[in-house]
């Protein structure tokens, strides 16, 4: 699944700055979709009864921040319809 919503990631920018239509549309399930993966694994680390949040995961939680912070970008540009 991480595999298509990378593909699927990349269509959206080629989208965005062809200024089409749909791109708010699977630019939110990209998101999506890339928020349920860190949650996911977090999830499945702190079950596993690893420090999800300590040291030695520090360097696979850093990578999700900016897909966190894009998601509230995100969601502020299609409210505020500042997309194009």
């Amino acid at each position: 699944m991480d595999l298509a919503n990378a593909g699927l990631t990349l269509f959206v920018v080629f989208g965005f700055f062809r200024k089409a239509p749909w791109v708010a549309s699977l630019g939110t399930v990209t998101l999506t979709v890339s928020l349920y993966a860190a949650i996911a694994f977090t999830w499945g680390a702190v079950a596993a009864g690893a420090p999800a949040l300590g040291v030695p995961y520090l360097w696979m939680n850093l990578p999700f921040i900016p897909i966190a912070v894009l998601c509230i970008a995100w969601c502020y540009w299609v409210a505020q319809a500042k997309l194009w």
